[in-house]
């Protein structure tokens, strides 16, 4: 059977097409996930990007369901960023820290650690000020030894 100007077999043949229908079903999907990305929430991205990826899943596209992977994560890992931004603009420190740890893991997934070390940086910052905050609390209400040891915890950190 003649296919893009060769002789092939048959069944050859046949899972090309096949695989080239597979591929055109997942563009289609994948376009919608990045067109909601663009105008949508954060969750209906991640929510259509979870259907192309199992779309590519189910019909075995290693190299698509890494990359719908990345995707995801460059979503979460922005989402997290902006919850840590925003935990810090309330000054609830260890929200940020948390979300920062988030953010770091989610950034150590993608292929290029985008802004890994920023990020650790700012767990740091976020981190720091939590164990002051805790070690004024402790201070004001007369526990010595605890707010002691949130203070050596706090310098340890900017030693890092």
């Amino acid at each position: 059977m003649k296919y893009n100007q060769q002789y092939l077999p048959a069944e050859t043949v046949s899972k090309l097409e096949q695989q080239k229908k597979l591929t055109e079903q997942l563009k289609t999907l994948t376009a919608a996930a990045e067109n909601v990305a663009r105008t949508g929430t954060i969750d209906q991205a991640v929510a259509a990007y979870d259907q192309a990826l199992k779309f590519a899943r189910q019909n075995n596209l290693p190299t698509q369901v890494r990359s719908l992977n990345q995707a995801i994560n460059k979503i979460r890992l922005k989402e997290a960023m902006a919850n840590a931004r925003k935990a810090e603009s309330a000054k609830d420190w260890k929200n940020a820290a948390a979300t920062y740890r988030q953010a770091l893991a989610l950034s150590k997934t993608l292929s290029n650690n985008e802004g890994s070390r920023e990020i650790s940086k700012k767990l740091v910052a976020a981190t720091f000020r939590h164990e002051l905050d805790q070690s004024r609390t402790t201070f004001a209400e007369a526990k010595w030894q605890q707010s002691i040891e949130m203070l050596e915890n706090a310098k340890k950190l900017l030693h890092e």
